[in-house]
C-alpha cells in the first residue's frame, strides 16, 4: 500500500522536480535551437540492428511538439508513461516551492515489489512493441 503523507519543509529543499523542470525547459530550448538533433539515428540500433527500448524518444518529442499525440504515442508508447510520471514529480516540486509542503509517497514492503514488476513489465513491453514494429 502506497502512504501519502506532507511535511513542512524549506521551499529550495532539493527535489527532483526541479531537477525535470530544468531538463524540459533546457530540451524545449535545444529542440528550438537545434532542431535537427533528433534526426540523428540511435547508436544502439544503427550498430546492433535493434532498437533499445528508448529508440523513438526524439520522435516522441517531435511529434509532442508538434501537438500530434498519435505519431508520439506510435514512436515509442513507453515515453507517455514516463512523462505522466515526469509531471507528477514536478508539480510536486511547484507544490513545495509555492506552499512549503513537500508530499511524500512511501512504499511500504508490500507493494514495492508490484511497483518494481510494474515496471519491468512496462520496459519489456514497450521493447517488444518496439522489436515488432
Amino acid at each position: 500500500m502506497l502512504q501519502i503523507y506532507h511535511k513542512k519543509t524549506a521551499r529550495l529543499e532539493f527535489h527532483i522536480g526541479f531537477i525535470l523542470i530544468y531538463c524540459a525547459v533546457f530540451s524545449y530550448w535545444i529542440v528550438h535551437r537545434f532542431p535537427a538533433i533528433f534526426t540523428l539515428p540511435c547508436p544502439i540500433k544503427a550498430t546492433f540492428s535493434i532498437p533499445c527500448p528508448s529508440c523513438g524518444s526524439g520522435r516522441v518529442i517531435t511529434a509532442l511538439l508538434n501537438f500530434q499525440l498519435g505519431d508520439a504515442f506510435v514512436a515509442n508508447p513507453l515515453f507517455f508513461l514516463i512523462l505522466a510520471l515526469s509531471a507528477i514529480y514536478c508539480s510536486g516540486a511547484v507544490m513545495q516551492l509555492t506552499t512549503g509542503y513537500r508530499i511524500m509517497l512511501i512504499r511500504t514492503k508490500n507493494t514495492s515489489w508490484f511497483v518494481s514488476l510494474f515496471g519491468i513489465i512496462a520496459v519489456l513491453a514497450n521493447y517488444y512493441y518496439l522489436l515488432m514494429q
